[in-house]
């Protein structure tokens, strides 16, 4: 079990185990710290690395954020990851998940041209966090398409699926034999239905379904070509459930469970192969009937 900064503190109870009157994990749970690759490692343009859609983004918006910060410096850990490896070990981490930047690897997303610096940062920063103790977690796309393949439409884009696969082979082959834990996309809904842009709203359909045959792509792939490795390959999803309020019309309460059916339905085509909607009302009682 992993768990990051965010989105888990509601599961916390469930996991304590009692003995004694006090509360204890399970041996097995572990402790890790998360972040992004485009919100840390500044070095927008240095040693090779290709723009990505934030890139340019925040070249036309500069002052986007309040505080006008931008991914041109971040936190600067593309020059200081020694220090932020100090500083898990200080911590006492257990596991450490980072993403690795596309462009910074592969500077027009395409496994054509590789950047051997940027591969070069990732292998100094994953050598130096197993020497600390600290698992790396990889996650190997976290919302950063380079520019160049956002110009082709992106992940509405068919050819998106071999895009992403060629670079998952990539990652896999240059640091599989320290990397055990991979993360291949990080929120297929914040991805397709928060950040897209697109004036068609059937694109975020058809960006989902191709991110969900890209992730299924490389699962299998690294399952059948790295079985000795004996790692694992999972997908990060956002997930929420809604419940109307007392005062909630009839008309309320069928958006609100074709919003619910929409979100779980993302997860049920990857464990189960299809969406099951007819198992959805049997969600709601969760909490009654766990």
């Amino acid at each position: 079990m992993f768990v990051g900064w965010f989105g888990h503190i509601l599961l916390l109870s469930f996991l304590f185990k009692t003995s004694g009157g006090v509360q204890r994990f399970p041996k097995n749970f572990k402790f890790g710290a998360a972040t992004a690759a485009v919100q840390v490692e500044g070095a927008w343009n240095d040693d090779g690395k290709g723009t990505n859609k934030w890139d340019e983004y925040y070249l036309l918006h500069p002052h986007a954020n309040s505080d006008n910060s931008t991914p041109k410096v971040a936190a600067n850990s593309y020059y200081l990851w020694k220090q932020d490896v100090d500083i898990a070990a200080e911590l006492g981490l257990d596991v450490y998940r980072f993403s690795i930047s596309w462009s910074r690897i592969l500077p027009t997303g395409l496994a054509d041209k590789m950047n051997y610096k940027g591969i070069q940062y990732y292998n100094g920063l994953i050598d130096s966090l197993v020497a600390a103790g600290v698992e790396p977690l990889v996650t190997i796309y976290h919302l950063d398409l380079p520019y160049t393949l956002v110009e082709l439409g992106g992940w509405t884009n068919p050819s998106s699926v071999d895009w992403f696969f060629e670079y998952a082979k990539l990652v896999f082959s240059l640091y599989s034999d320290r990397v055990k834990y991979w993360i291949t996309i990080n929120e297929p809904w914040m991805i397709c239905d928060v950040w897209l842009n697109s004036p068609n709203p059937k694109d975020k359909y058809i960006c989902t379904k191709n991110i969900l045959l890209a992730h299924a792509k490389v699962y299998r792939y690294y399952h059948e070509m790295y079985k000795s490795a004996k790692g694992q390959v999972s997908i990060a999803n956002f997930l929420f459930w809604l419940k109307p309020v007392d005062s909630s019309t009839d008309h309320e309460k069928e958006l609100i469970k074709f919003l619910n059916q929409y979100n779980v339905s993302v997860i049920e085509y990857i464990f189960i192969g299809k969406a099951n909607l007819r198992s959805r009302s049997s969600w709601s009682t969760a909490e009654t009937n766990p």
